[in-house]
């Protein structure tokens, strides 16, 4: 009985010095499981055609000025997330590597500070709700463009840090898998049947202002 409380009873003492270390990596691998989580559902979702859809409307397209105010500012937000979207398998792995570092580590801050038992319920509640369901949530909302932008700066330091490993990994998924192009042919497709719409959808609004003229 005393050998099982001992492998149970956590390692460190309550409110030291090394227990307040502990406390504060576990607490660090928690923000990091949230950002990199999130920032994988966010950032690497958002479509390189959409951002230069973005990049190439016009203001002279907006109708009032709060239009032009919020497309300005989306544009801002764009053209700092374009550069991340270049290579998008390194900046996959990069995001997916510090996910794994930081959930493997958490555990064993906890294991110190805790009982074991509870190290494994904390790590696994813990990383569920703030490392997948609310980052998912928050970083795939409406303002998931200027959210992404925000941590972009911080994503140009984890792809340098990861840089050595997550490189040699995206050049093989890279000539396995192909690299991520503009517009493929799909996304082609796609811009043609909205040009056809957009001209059916002029064509029907032609109709009705000359049946409402004829009418007159």
């Amino acid at each position: 009985m005393a050998s099982m409380e001992t492998e149970t009873a956590p390692s460190i003492p309550l409110f030291t010095a090394a227990w307040f270390t502990n406390a504060g990596a576990a607490l660090a691998c928690i923000v990091g499981a949230s950002l990199a989580a999130g920032l994988t559902m966010g950032l690497v979702s958002i479509d390189k055609a959409s951002i230069e859809q973005l990049l190439l409307t016009e203001l002279g397209d907006c109708d009032t000025e709060k239009e032009k105010k919020e497309l300005l500012k989306l544009q801002k937000c764009a053209k700092r997330i374009k550069p991340l979207k270049k290579n998008h398998h390194l900046l996959l792995v990069t995001l997916l590597l510090l996910n794994s570092g930081v959930n493997e580590a958490l555990p064993i801050f906890l294991d110190n500070i805790v009982p074991s038992w509870l190290a494994i319920v904390l790590s696994v509640s813990l990383v569920l709700f703030f490392g997948e369901i609310i980052p998912s949530a928050l970083f795939t909302g409406p303002n998931q463009l200027q959210i992404a932008s925000n941590f972009s700066s911080l994503v140009w330091l984890m792809i340098y840090l990861f840089y050595p490993l997550a490189y040699p990994i995206s050049k093989l998924l890279d000539f396995f898998l192909g690299k991520e192009h503009g517009i493929g042919r799909h996304q082609r497709a796609e811009l043609k049947g909205l040009l056809r719409m957009h001209e059916h959808l002029q064509k029907t609004i032609q109709r009705k202002d000359n049946a409402e003229k004829a009418r007159k």
